[in-house]
């Protein structure tokens, strides 16, 4: 009973009844259940934060470790359209190197791409989802006062994919990044529907019509926040991984030879360069930042056709970063 009481802070009592004079002094109680929103122990537990893991088939006990010992490991996905592909390449990289994952976050496309995984699809699944959607993305509005593109295929293309799943029913804890439109406010959701939530984080001011949810107007995530960190962190992740793409002047280009890009690309662009400052601060704060550099001819925003290619040049820069950099993840963060 001492035992228990000098380390109630960290520890979870496993019993059917809690000892007497252990309650007021936990912090957090990690259950086993059903499901994530299971309810209610039977001692009384008010004000203290509950997570439970779900026993299941997928029911992993190194994560419940992980989340004890605070060494939950999470990914923060940032935005660029069709670039995204090369989350999928970085993904599969920490998937073969053992490297799990307890959280998740993403930004734009980097939220697509966070929810397919959230969702326990492999990447070559996710990638495939993306690209069926993105043949969708450049569909001009009939009347665009509000947009250059339309988004209603998308979005019924994502509908196919998630259905009515919320984002709180998820095993792996899920944020998606927008921003208020009206108060520049960064919004991460956590709960609720999870397509609503995907269309605005994935709504590029001028390129796709901002969404009306949950009282509030809401456009792209990248807007304030273009690498998710920040978001991630606040899921619990206590180990960050973050992803970004970065483009790079594309090869045997000179000036004579540049024309003046399409509309939704310049306005892409634009945002790219105002948000470079704000990328590289977000990514410097997370643990581990692997930076994907993919040309400037390849990285279209509704560039879909270059899928391997961006797909590797992620895996390669995941590879690399694990390796080259001198970064050590702690060994109790990989999977065993």
């Amino acid at each position: 009973m001492r035992a228990i009481a000098e380390f109630a802070p960290l520890v979870v009592y496993a019993g059917h009844q809690m000892p007497p004079g252990i309650a007021q002094d936990l912090t957090e109680i990690v259950a086993l259940g059903q499901h994530p929103g299971q309810a209610a122990s039977p001692h009384s537990d008010a004000g203290v934060p509950r997570h439970v893991f779900p026993v299941d088939a997928a029911f992993d006990p190194h994560r419940v470790a992980r989340h004890i010992c605070r060494q939950r490991i999470g990914f923060a996905l940032g935005g660029g359209g069709a670039r995204g592909f090369a989350h999928l390449g970085v993904l599969s990289a920490l998937q073969e190197a053992g490297i799990p994952c307890d959280a998740i976050s993403g930004t734009s496309i980097g939220a697509a791409v966070a929810a397919g995984i959230a969702c326990g699809l492999p990447p070559e699944s996710v990638a495939a989802a993306v690209e069926s959607a993105g043949r969708f993305a450049a569909i001009p509005n009939p009347v665009p006062l509000r947009s250059v593109f339309t988004s209603t295929l998308v979005e019924r293309q994502l509908r196919r994919q998630f259905g009515d799943v919320r984002i709180e029913d998820l095993a792996t804890p899920l944020g998606v990044v927008a921003v208020d439109l009206h108060t520049g406010e960064e919004v991460v959701f956590t709960s609720g529907d999870l397509v609503p939530a995907l269309m605005a984080s994935m709504a590029v001011p001028g390129i796709f019509t901002p969404v009306r949810y949950q009282g509030r107007v809401l456009v792209d995530g990248a807007v304030r926040s273009p690498v998710p960190v920040r978001a991630c962190r606040d899921l619990g992740a206590d180990f960050v991984i973050a992803s970004r793409m970065c483009v790079t002047a594309a090869a045997h280009t000179n000036s004579a030879a540049r024309n003046v890009p399409w509309l939704p690309e310049t306005i892409a662009w634009a945002l790219d360069l105002m948000q470079t400052q704000i990328a590289a601060e977000s990514a410097g704060s997370a643990d581990l930042a692997i930076d994907t550099l993919i040309a400037r001819d390849k990285a279209g925003l509704f560039d879909f056709g270059h899928r391997r290619y961006v797909e590797a040049a992620g895996k390669v820069a995941a590879e690399s970063a694990l390796s080259g950099t001198g970064v050590r993840l702690p060994g109790s963060l990989r999977a065993a």
